[in-house]
């Protein structure tokens, strides 16, 4: 399996340094700015109602802009210019590499269609993988928060990687059972740089180590994850309940789905204990 980002596929190919990647991710999250920043910037929203919405879309699977309309704290026309001028100032990190002189437009260009393609025939391949497990339907439900939680509440952007049942080793592994019709736990494995950053993103606050603060917090969002999760399949009329998150340790199971993932920082593992 190839680099998951672009950054990672020029670094691999030593086409770019670490020290310009580096450089290049902290220049795109200075100008690509949240919904809510722009909010504050613009005057619509003052910084605790950005936070107050903030905080409710770390514990439901919905956007900044609709839960502002809810609270009548935006309107759409101020929520559409919003996203207009998110969007004009959005900026990708191969652009900044160019910008930089880290990498010539020409040459980025043509290694970027190269990763494209890996990264379709690795999308293809996962794609196939998933349908062919029999609780696909859970998995992909499941899977599906993950992706958007991570990115919420943990500003993580998240790739799934693999597809298997050989449990990849990891420092830190959260579980959470889910009962009703049907019983599992979810799984989420990670190494300890990764507990470090999800806790530092999530509650905004710098962790250098991980302590009991930093396994409470992932408890949390391992727990927004899994209720959002039962939420979609308590629509499709299937009775779900939770116990709380818990640290667990041992081996995985023998009949343990493991889904690789990957951000920028690191790789990891959401697994499916039934």
């Amino acid at each position: 399996m190839g680099a998951k980002f672009i950054g990672q596929f020029l670094l691999e190919k030593e086409l770019i340094t670490r020290e310009a990647l580096l450089a290049a991710t902290e220049q795109q999250l200075r100008v690509n700015l949240t919904l809510g920043a722009l909010a504050v910037a613009k005057g619509f929203l003052s910084e605790a109602q950005a936070d107050a919405i903030n905080l409710e879309q770390q514990r439901s699977d919905k956007r900044f802009g609709e839960i502002a309309i809810a609270r009548s704290m935006l309107n759409s026309q101020q929520l559409d210019e919003l996203l207009l001028a998110q969007k004009a100032q959005r900026v990708f990190l191969g652009e900044i590499l160019i910008q930089q002189g880290h990498i010539s437009r020409e040459k980025f260009e043509a290694e970027l269609v190269l990763f494209n393609q890996e990264q379709e025939r690795s999308a293809e391949l996962v794609k196939v993988n998933l349908h062919s497990l029999p609780q696909y339907g859970v998995i992909e439900d499941f899977l599906d928060m993950t992706l958007k939680i991570l990115l919420r509440v943990a500003k993580e952007q998240v790739k799934i990687t693999s597809v298997g049942y050989t449990a990849l080793q990891c420092a830190y592994t959260f579980a959470q059972r889910v009962k009703g019709d049907q019983q599992f736990d979810y799984v989420l494995a990670l190494p300890e740089n990764m507990v470090r950053i999800l806790c530092q993103n999530f509650l905004r606050i710098d962790c250098a180590v991980v302590n009991e603060l930093a396994l409470d917090a992932i408890g949390e969002v391992v727990n927004i994850i899994s209720g959002s999760g039962c939420a979609k399949l308590s629509a499709r009329g299937k009775e779900a309940t939770l116990d709380p998150p818990r640290v667990i340790s041992g081996a995985a199971p023998a009949n343990a789905v493991c889904i690789g993932m990957s951000s920028i920082e690191a790789d990891f593992e959401v697994r499916f204990y039934f």
